[in-house]
């Protein structure tokens, strides 16, 4: 029960910590996932039955098509399916408007201290 008051009373909470992330974390997503495109063009082209015993311009010309294919896949759910959500924006900035207004109002009231005590 003293512990419970404790934290009630006198203990206070750190801030949390935020992390910057890994850094530039989506080019490298998005060179794995061409990385994995043009690995798959090739073993589409090189092994695949479509292109067993086929010269070597119509296997580029596959690869290429299939590369092409994916790109215009990738736009296509791009445009379908958006990377920002205007609801997630909306909560990010009336978080942030909060914590302003928690910041603001605790200032006051320890300045407001300071000076009853000064």
């Amino acid at each position: 029960r003293a512990f419970a008051v404790l934290l009630i009373t006198d203990a206070q909470r750190t801030f949390p910590a935020e992390s910057e992330g890994v850094g530039n974390w989506q080019r490298c997503i998005n060179f794995l996932m061409s990385v994995g495109v043009l690995y798959s063009g090739f073993m589409f082209v090189a092994f695949g039955e479509t292109f067993a015993g086929t010269k070597l311009l119509a296997k580029m010309t596959g690869m290429m098509a299939f590369c092409l294919f994916a790109a215009a896949i990738w736009w296509v759910l791009d445009l379908a399916c958006p990377g920002t959500d205007p609801d997630a924006t909306l909560l990010a900035k009336r978080r942030d408007y909060v914590t302003r207004m928690v910041m603001k109002t605790a200032g006051a009231e320890k300045l407001q201290e300071a000076m009853r005590e000064s």
